[in-house]
């Protein structure tokens, strides 16, 4: 028996090396993350939630694919909804200060 078998400071281990590569060799490797996908634009999104609220309305898709279509458009809704909402904030900050001013019809 060798010294280094059990000396964790040397590379031994119980498995011994040629048993420790054969593991870890049929380890899986990590998968590398995706590249981000770039997000489509506001109104190519809006474009797509008009697409999905036409094709339920239609009445020709299936109770299973009704159902994930309204998922994926109520997920687009979330998304633009908060977009607007947080377009809005931006502009109320600076009409507040005076960058810029409401139009006549905003004003009444």
């Amino acid at each position: 028996m060798r010294a280094s078998y059990h000396n964790p400071a040397r590379g031994g281990t119980r498995l011994g090396r040629a048993r420790r590569a054969a593991y870890t060799h049929a380890m899986p490797k990590p998968v590398p993350e995706p590249a981000a996908v770039p997000r489509a634009s506001f109104d190519a999104r809006l474009a797509t939630l008009d697409q999905i609220v036409q094709a339920i309305d239609g009445g020709k898709l299936g109770l299973e694919e009704s159902m994930e279509r309204y998922r994926e458009g109520l997920s687009l809704y979330k998304e633009l909804k908060a977009e607007i909402e947080a377009h809005q904030a931006r502009f109320e900050e600076l009409a507040a200060d005076g960058s810029v001013q409401p139009s006549a019809a905003e004003a009444r």
